[in-house]
């Protein structure tokens, strides 16, 4: 059950008559059904996993205030450390041990894993890659002391079981989200209407802009080798903005569910298609994960490498990258994945470029160089999203090897899926550049008064995503980490 499924829609609709029924009128009656609406809505989704969640956000709120209770400093070691060991484990267990049996079997000759006796097939939790990191995170910010242990079992359930974030992301703070499910939220219309463009905004990107983009790519790299290296390079940037459109789009609609129930996350996406160095590319994608990851990963190893002046520097960025890498799965491409990120990030540095430590601003104007800039990561980040996506590290090289081999121009390579998929990319950009000084393209697109011309634009968007919607429609990309 999708957030643009009819099965979602009668559930929300039941669900927020009685969140915003005059019967609920404290912050703890909202909170009970809240927690009991996450729970129904990831049953439908994973009910055999529901223990597994309860278990989970037990254990890191018994160990969060243990952490932060504790007298001795040594004692807080001990309880974090036991922290990172329970999570860590769900995550391995469920996660890798699968694809590692796998690996050892095919070294010992079974290739049907069925063969093996007494063998069973480890079932992944949906989201566990998300709510494993926000009750992990959690422990390390008390130990940190960038929060204080959270006090209400309540409040903290819901923090790991918040059914717009447990499925994808993003993947807040305790401390974003505690202060706002501790007070009483009102109902405002605005922010419904708000909330409702930005949902618009979200399907459209996941369902026409990240479809149209797989219809054009997906052929191509089944056979890679019958196209030219034009077609395989337009291939890779459909990849790319395939997955961008995918994962920013449930964002979104995430984003706007939470606003419709009073709360405000962390927003995950701002234009990274924009950025002209790598290390802001990273500021702009999955912003949640890189802050998290920077804050527990990358961090704790630049203080523990310091001695080691830039090697130390260079090794924190590949460690980094690799986690993130391996934190979507145990696949080899997912590794690669990562350290060519890392290299990206290195490479510039053992030049002598330093990391900037400025925000990330909007592009006022574009220049020649600037625009060779953005074009330049653009193409390094497309080429690591075709090892990202690959079924295999043969079929990437497979793919890049073509694609540096191949002539250019060849009269075939041309018909009518490229040719729309092409001009819904080239929009996509275009809408998206003219947006770029908004949180999304749709804000406040055309002043009052021009209220007409407003809804004929949201009609035009709905008319897209309704021919989408008669065609097939791709699962989430990220909903499988």
């Amino acid at each position: 059950m999708s957030f643009f499924s009819f099965e979602f829609l009668v559930f929300f609709m039941l669900f927020m008559a009685l969140y915003w029924s005059p019967i609920v009128k404290t912050a703890k009656a909202q909170n009970v059904v809240l927690l009991a609406g996450s729970y129904a809505i990831y049953g439908i989704w994973n009910f055999e996993f529901i223990p597994l969640l309860i278990l989970f956000s037990w254990a890191n709120f018994s160990l969060g205030r243990k952490v932060g209770s504790a007298s001795l400093l040594q004692q807080k070691k001990n309880w974090k450390n036991l922290a990172v060991f329970f999570n860590v484990g769900v995550l391995f267990y469920f996660k890798y041990v699968g694809f590692y049996i796998a690996s050892i079997a095919s070294l010992l000759g079974y290739h049907d894993l069925n063969q093996i006796p007494n063998f069973y097939s480890i079932a992944i939790p949906i989201g566990i890659s998300y709510f494993v990191f926000r009750g992990l995170g959690y422990v390390l910010d008390v130990y940190k002391r960038k929060t204080s242990p959270i006090e209400d079992w309540l409040n903290f359930f819901n923090y790991i079981a918040f059914f717009p974030c447990v499925l994808a992301g993003p993947i807040d703070t305790s401390g974003v989200f505690s202060k706002q499910s501790a007070v009483h939220r009102a109902f405002n219309a605005a922010k419904l209407n708000q909330a409702g463009v930005k949902f618009l905004w979200g399907l459209f990107k996941k369902l026409t802009i990240s479809s149209a983009c797989g219809n054009l790519a997906n052929p191509i790299v089944s056979n890679c080798e019958q196209y030219s290296s034009f077609i395989l390079l337009l291939a890779a940037f459909a990849i790319a903005i395939q997955i961008y459109a995918d994962f920013s789009g449930y964002c979104d609609m995430a984003e706007a569910v939470a606003m419709v129930i009073g709360f405000e996350i962390t927003r995950n996406f701002n234009y990274p298609f924009f950025s002209t160095s790598i290390v802001e590319f990273w500021r702009r994608w999955h912003i949640s994960l890189t802050i998290w990851l920077t804050s527990h990963v990358f961090t704790p190893l630049t203080i523990a490498f310091r001695n080691l002046g830039n090697l130390g520097l260079f090794l924190a960025i590949l460690i980094n990258m690799i986690v993130c890498g391996i934190w979507h799965g145990p696949n080899i491409t997912f590794i690669m994945f990562g350290i060519l990120h890392g290299c990206f990030f290195i490479l510039p540095l053992a030049k002598g470029k330093k990391i900037s430590g400025k925000k990330n601003q909007v592009l006022e104007s574009l220049n020649f160089r600037t625009f060779l800039r953005i074009v330049g990561v653009f193409c390094l980040v497309s080429i690591a999203d075709v090892i990202f996506t690959s079924e295999s590290p043969q079929k990437a090289l497979h793919f890049i090897q073509n694609l540096l081999v191949k002539g250019w121009v060849r009269p075939i390579d041309l018909n009518f899926a490229m040719f729309y998929g092409s001009c819904i990319i080239s929009a996509f950009i275009l809408i998206e550049w003219l947006g770029r000084r908004k949180e999304f393209p749709l804000q406040n697109i055309l002043p009052h008064r021009h209220f007409i011309l407003r809804w004929c634009a949201y009609a035009f968007v709905i008319f897209l995503i309704g021919l989408t919607m008669q065609s097939s429609i791709t699962p989430f990309v990220y909903q499988q980490f």
